[in-house]
């Protein structure tokens, strides 16, 4: 599951859109859009209650998230899960003193892995959503219209990949860069931290 980039509104009384996605069929797709009037960890509380009352059999094993504290009351709504920030909401803070454990922040692993491929969704989604709403001072029915048709074309991507049609491809710039940086993170043990992070940097767009 990857839930928590938020898109900032101002229809009436919402505050952001919250837009939860799940992982399936090679693919992420946005499946609940939340439309918050606060920030703060009751209405979050609220929120994953009602994820849980509207899609009882949720249990997902990893939670890729912001790094907004009040929304870290998804632990204790999926008690075991693995909670971790999201790099699309790292990226802009590198320069930052980490507030947070390393393991929350820290992509090391999942690069490792080849768990990153869910970023890359995940960021196209929150493109195309913020492309179609295009500015940030909405009439509730346009974000309403906004959101259905974002959800259609969401809809009929999530029917092709049913009917094994393969997702489109990154561009292949950045499919070989993807592949460098796993390779450069699996020689961690053998680089100095110096061209470690040079090979890293190198990569990074």
């Amino acid at each position: 599951m990857v839930c928590g980039w938020h898109i900032p509104v101002s229809a009436t009384v919402v505050l952001q859109i919250y837009v939860i996605l799940t992982e399936a069929l090679r693919g992420v797709h946005p499946v609940q859009y939340a439309l918050l009037s606060d920030k703060n960890r009751s209405i979050y509380d609220r929120l994953f209650d009602m994820v849980k009352e509207t899609v009882p059999e949720a249990n997902p094993r990893s939670i890729s998230c912001d790094f907004q504290m009040a929304a870290f009351s998804e632990r204790t709504a999926f008690p075991g899960v693995c909670l971790h920030g999201c790099f699309f909401h790292l990226a802009p803070n590198m320069r930052r003193p980490p507030v947070f454990l390393i393991e929350m922040w820290s992509m090391y692993r999942r690069v490792v892995d080849g768990d990153n491929h869910i970023n890359n969704f995940s960021e196209a989604a929150h493109r195309r959503l913020k492309a179609e709403l295009g500015m940030a001072h909405l009439a509730i029915w346009k974000l309403i219209y906004s959101l259905r048709k974002v959800q259609h074309a969401t809809d009929l991507f999530y029917e092709q990949l049913v009917a094994n049609h393969q997702p489109l491809k990154q561009l292949k710039k950045y499919r070989e860069s993807d592949k460098r940086i796993v390779q450069i993170a699996r020689q961690y043990n053998d680089r100095d931290s110096i061209t470690y992070l040079q090979g890293l940097a190198h990569n990074y767009d």
